[in-house]
């Protein structure tokens, strides 16, 4: 079976990721990560890779990293077979040590990196290891917020950014831990374990949301709305929690439908969780504790008021803007992401990247 190519160029930000098979430990001693760590650090010096941020747990890792010459599978394969090798023979073990080649998600859009930088700062806390980001030894929070850390760790995007969210305007190692627990962990948490899980899925343009002229949000929300088959999950961009209470925001100021045979509350309530949440529709149905088929009759009604009331369209593409900006922050720099994002088969629209 021929392997997906991975849709790589030169300049391409990724979140990479992987964990050992059925869970098993990857990195077992301090040993095991400093040997992984070396062993991304001599890509980085082959101009393989360039890494922005990382987090090596017990079962699994994290990193940001953009791809300087479009190699991303060739750089990651060449830190990840050396390291199985070594650790398969300092154990006198044999067999696969992760669960299968690298994941990787590419990154087209600000807001999505910086949720994605987030995430893996809040990684180990997360997980219970450490109460603040800093206090892992092996994640580069420790490293910005000490000035310690790897020399082949390329820290001026994140700088900037950590900058950016100063009212002076500049990069201060003792506000680190502040910066990364700003936004809410569970959203970022929801937002890219999604994207994680479901691979197929593409991943949101949050910025566009956040920054789309109306037309634009319009245009989204009828794209999102063609998914309501419930065959596919929306794309998640909201917590479930969050995604209720833009239906809520919503549904207050709704205008009343006399003797209407459904409730057009419910209805947003029920397609926002899939559309927004990225909720199936027998997760849906559980949550709201309704059948299956309502949760698909919800979405469709939905996705035909959206088609034909643009007030109703306009005020839940405003409630959606609201939640994202409340929810995942956008940055103020575009990091060198591309300035367009290629039109494909998933992704309709022609989107704007960060300005």
């Amino acid at each position: 079976m021929t392997r997906r190519r991975r849709n790589d160029h030169r300049g391409a930000w990724w979140h990479l990721f992987n964990r050992g098979i059925a869970k098993r430990a990857a990195y077992e001693t301090a040993l095991d990560v400093e040997r992984f760590l070396a062993l991304i650090g001599e890509s980085t010096q082959r101009g393989e890779i360039e890494v922005h941020a990382y987090s090596v747990l017990t079962t699994h890792y994290h990193l940001l990293a953009r791809s300087p010459r479009g190699e991303i599978s060739a750089a990651m394969q060449r830190v990840g077979l050396p390291y199985v090798r070594w650790f398969n023979r300092s154990r006198k073990r044999d067999g696969p040590l992760f669960r299968g080649r690298f994941g990787g998600r590419r990154i087209d859009d600000g807001t999505y990196w910086l949720t994605v930088l987030r995430y893996i700062d809040l990684n180990a806390p997360r997980a219970g290891l450490c109460a603040l980001p800093s206090e892992h030894l092996y994640g580069s929070a420790r490293a910005y917020r000490t000035g310690e850390g790897p020399a082949w760790l390329v820290r001026d995007a994140v700088e900037r950014t950590v900058a950016d969210a100063d009212p002076r305007g500049v990069f201060r190692a003792e506000d680190y831990d502040r910066f990364a627990a700003s936004s809410d962990p569970d959203v970022a948490a929801h937002l890219v374990e999604r994207l994680i899980d479901q691979p197929s899925l593409p991943a949101p343009r949050l910025a566009d949301l956040v920054r789309a002229a109306s037309v634009r949000q319009q245009n989204w929300m009828q794209w999102k709305a063609a998914l309501a088959d419930g065959t596919v999950p929306g794309t998640a961009f909201l917590s479930a929690d969050a995604a209720e209470r833009a239906a809520s925001a919503v549904a207050r100021v709704m205008p009343v439908v006399a003797a209407a045979r459904t409730d057009p509350a419910r209805d947003l309530r029920l397609a926002l969780l899939h559309d927004a949440a990225g909720l199936d529709r027998g997760e849906v149905a559980r949550r709201a504790s309704v059948g299956r088929t309502s949760v698909f009759d919800a979405i469709r009604r939905h996705a035909a008021r959206l088609a034909c009331d643009p007030a109703y369209d306009e005020l839940v593409s405003r409630a959606l803007r609201t939640a994202v900006r409340r929810t995942l922050p956008a940055p103020s720099h575009a990091f060198d992401l591309p300035m367009r994002v290629a039109r494909g088969a998933e992704e309709p629209l022609v989107v704007a990247a960060m300005s």
